[in-house]
């Protein structure tokens, strides 16, 4: 049989050690030509304002990251795309400083040429606020909100008349209208649009952390109190806190795109939240989630789209390599998406891989995921992280893949991690078959979940265990420790019997060759799985297992 081709391996320009577009750059500065520039542009900009679904299938995905400093501005991002990459440019939200900050130096270096850049390329663009928890936040730290009276407070009024620092789904609404109004009408924004009036996209991504009431706990607010009283049970409440936050949300983002002064910014402007429509965490995720029946969730009706941690935290032992892990977590996301796309068909979905590395000196093995790893034998090199990423990308088939580290972890454009991230997206550009897979593929459901917990009848018959049977893999029922030799899913496409299947496969524990692993209605195949993933293209009309390579 073939051997799978690893990256590193394949015969294939790179820049840098990154995947890059397929013709020769200048020596220079690794630039391509102008008109593969433009080439490289152009699908940027048609797959990040391509519809979800469509005749022309889904859109391809694009990288993108969290970090917009630290070395990694958004200048550094073009170099890239003008490299032949295919990103998504984002920029550090400018909030609303000190008025004099908005004619520094330092502030026009940071905007005003990149985005000049974006504009001679028509570049979609991305504002991301990150760490200071954004407007929504503001209602809860700034005393010009939290020391409102209480009909006009937007924070949780205690039974006693105590004003917590917690935004509340039946507080006030007027001071959402008021907070978005100033993060957008200021001279910062004003100038961002004048600098690039006209982008195709315009993504604002919000961390969306700030303190907030929880369901559960919507008897401490006393106007839930004054409208509904005590003894309701946890789906009128999840109902109504959620009917709150959806008329809120809805109410700031509204007043954040009327606030925009560029006709283009208002109309093409789609406002995404960190952790937004993440119904993963396997076991818990009823308990936590606001699903009622008939709502999956309140995301896509407060937010026109979300970001997920695909993460390896050092908060809790989860691994890349056993049950708990977030492969494994997100065939719970891949179960629910399609109730999500119901409830809003245009919604920008987007995971953000991270590999748990704590850049801190005194980090150790129970704070730095990269040295737990390595602690136990199992170290988390960047060709396992590649194979990693591609599972969640092939699982969910997000609009973006955005990088997270905690800075400054590393140089972003040196960092093997991210350039791994990176080639996991411009390989999909670069096949044909792959492109083909991604836009119209069907995700292989296997069986349905064994040991399932805390589903609601509703949800309990869906099948939702997407991971193939492998001869190396332990026999179920699994605990959550235990390890997974190989991670494989499948898309499949067209009826019996001229079905197609892709195979996608990574080791994340080593090499494993001659794996057998199970097509459900179908056979097994038998085929070499690397660290780094390998695509395997199968046809039931002749019987034929292709390795899918890479192509220059």
């Amino acid at each position: 049989m073939p051997k799978p081709i690893s990256l590193f391996s394949a015969g294939i320009l790179f820049v840098g050690g990154i995947l890059t577009w397929p013709i020769r750059a200048t020596a220079a500065n690794n630039k391509l030509p102008a008109a593969a520039i433009r080439a490289v542009a152009n699908e940027i900009r048609a797959e990040a304002t391509r519809p979800n679904f469509s005749k022309r299938g889904r859109p391809l995905p694009l990288a993108c990251s969290w970090i917009t400093r630290e070395g990694w501005g958004p200048g550094a991002q073009l170099r890239l795309i003008q490299q032949g990459h295919f990103l998504l440019p984002s920029f550090a939200f400018p909030g609303h400083p000190n008025p004099r900050s908005y004619y520094s130096q330092a502030f026009i270096n940071y905007y005003k040429r990149p985005l000049e850049q974006a504009r001679q390329l028509k570049l979609p663009i991305c504002l991301l606020n990150i760490g200071s928890w954004g407007p929504v936040g503001e209602l809860a730290t700034s005393p010009a909100y939290w020391r409102l009276p209480p009909r006009q407070n937007p924070d949780v009024v205690t039974a006693k008349g105590e004003v917590l620092h917690q935004v509340s789904p039946f507080g006030a609404i007027q001071p959402w209208r008021n907070v978005g109004r100033l993060w957008i009408r200021n001279a910062a924004m004003e100038k961002l649009q004048q600098w690039y009036p006209n982008p195709p996209r315009v993504i604002f991504l919000f961390d969306n952390e700030a303190p907030r009431l929880v369901w559960s706990q919507a008897p401490e607010d006393r106007r839930y109190l004054t409208r509904y009283g005590r003894g309701r049970d946890d789906y009128f409440k999840k109902q109504v806190a959620g009917d709150g936050w959806i008329t809120r949300y809805r109410m700031l983002h509204k007043t954040m795109r009327n606030s925009l002064v560029a006709p283009a910014w208002k109309k093409h402007l789609v406002i995404i939240g960190y952790n937004a429509g993440n119904t993963a965490y396997w076991p818990y995720w009823l308990k936590f989630s606001m699903y009622i029946p008939g709502r999956v969730d309140i995301a896509p009706l407060m937010w026109d789209g979300g970001d997920v941690p695909y993460y390896l935290d050092a908060s809790n032992p989860i691994t890349y390599y056993t049950d708990l892990s977030p492969q494994i977590d997100f065939m719970n996301l891949a179960l629910q998406l399609p109730a999500m796309y119901r409830l809003n068909p245009s919604f920008w979905y987007e995971i953000s891989p991270w590999d748990g590395h704590n850049p801190a000196p005194q980090a150790t093995a129970a704070t730095d995921k990269l040295k737990y790893f390595a602690r136990m034998g199992e170290p988390f090199t960047p060709v396992r992280y590649e194979g990693f990423v591609q599972f969640g990308m092939w699982l969910l088939r997000p609009r973006a893949v955005r990088y997270f580290a905690i800075p400054p972890s590393r140089a972003m454009e040196k960092s093997p991690y991210f350039r791994a991230l990176v080639a996991a997206v411009d390989r999909i550009y670069h096949n044909r078959i792959l492109r083909q897979w991604w836009r119209h593929g069907k995700l292989l459901v296997v069986h349905r979940r064994t040991a399932e917990s805390g589903a609601s009848r509703e949800i309990r018959g869906n099948k939702h265990w997407f991971l193939l049977q492998a001869t190396c893999n332990p026999k179920q029922p699994w605990t959550l420790s235990t390890t997974i030799p190989v991670m494989s899913l499948a898309l499949t496409r067209g009826p019996a019997p001229n079905r197609q299947w892709l195979v996608y496969a990574e080791a994340p524990m080593g090499q494993r060759n001659s794996v057998r692993i199970s097509i459900p209605s179908y056979r097994a195949i038998s085929v070499n799985v690397p660290e780094g993933g390998a695509f395997y293209q199968l046809s039931e009309k002749t019987g034929g297992v292709k390795l899918v390579q890479e192509t220059k």
